[in-house]
């Protein structure tokens, strides 16, 4: 696969993700940063990095849970 575009599929991918936070109503996105989004060669699995500024177990169980909501708002865009 090209490398442009598969960093370009990279940062949209971590811009949607960020996104998706944005778009969690009971989620304080300020103690949460997304670091990196790093893609297989053939784009099928993503793997996140995330920093948790505060009460890093609490955020952690959050972020769990919400997973199925952040992937069917990155799949929509």
């Amino acid at each position: 696969m090209n490398s442009i575009t598969h960093e370009r599929k990279a940062s949209l991918l971590l811009k949607l993700i960020g996104d998706a936070f944005y778009e969690l109503q009971d989620f304080d996105t300020t103690n949460v940063a997304i670091n990196d989004v790093t893609l297989t060669n053939d784009g099928s699995y993503a793997k996140v990095y995330v920093t948790f500024f505060k009460d890093k177990e609490r955020y952690l169980e959050k972020v769990t849970k919400m997973t199925p909501f952040i992937r069917s708002v990155v799949a929509r865009n």
